[in-house]
C-alpha cells in the first residue's frame, strides 16, 4: 500500500461535479430533478484507501461500472426523500457494499447525504486486523 495523503474538498454546482462521489471511482451521473444541484465533496485518501464524504441538494441517478476493481462501502447519512441501491430502498444509516467488477445503479430521490470507503480487496485483512497479543 503506497501512503501517500490527499485531502480534497470541491463545491459542486452542477451534476457532472458529482462524477467522482467516491474518491477513484468513476460515476456516471444524471440529475433527476430540476433545480440548480448543488453540494460538497470532501475526499482524504491514504495510498490506494479512501474515505469521501459528499452531498447534494437534487434527486440524482448514479451508475458504477463492472471495470471498477476495488471494494466500496458506503453508508447513507441523511436523505429527504427515497433512496434505493439495485431497486431496494435504503434508510439514513443503512450501509451498502458495492462489491469490486459489479455493476451498480442507484437513486436519490431528493437531496441527501452518504459517507463511503473504497479500498482493494487485498488491504481488507491488514486495514480491520486487530493487535496481536
Amino acid at each position: 500500500m503506497n501512503d501517500a495523503f490527499a485531502v480534497t474538498t470541491t463545491l459542486v454546482n452542477d451534476f457532472e461535479g458529482c462524477r467522482e462521489a467516491v474518491h477513484g471511482s468513476h460515476v456516471d451521473v444524471m440529475q433527476l430533478e430540476r433545480g440548480k444541484l448543488r453540494g460538497s465533496l470532501n475526499h482524504i485518501g491514504i495510498g490506494d484507501f479512501s474515505l469521501s464524504i459528499g452531498s447534494f441538494s437534487t434527486g440524482i441517478r448514479t451508475q458504477r461500472t463492472s471495470k471498477e476493481k476495488k471494494l466500496i462501502v458506503g453508508m447513507l447519512l441523511e436523505s429527504r426523500n427515497r433512496v434505493t441501491h439495485w431497486s431496494y430502498d435504503m434508510q439514513p444509516g443503512d450501509i451498502l457494499v458495492i462489491p469490486p467488477s459489479i455493476d451498480h445503479d442507484g437513486r436519490f430521490f431528493g437531496a441527501s447525504s452518504y459517507a463511503a470507503i473504497r479500498l482493494d480487496l487485498a488491504d481488507i485483512p491488514s486495514s480491520f486486523a486487530g493487535e496481536r497479543f
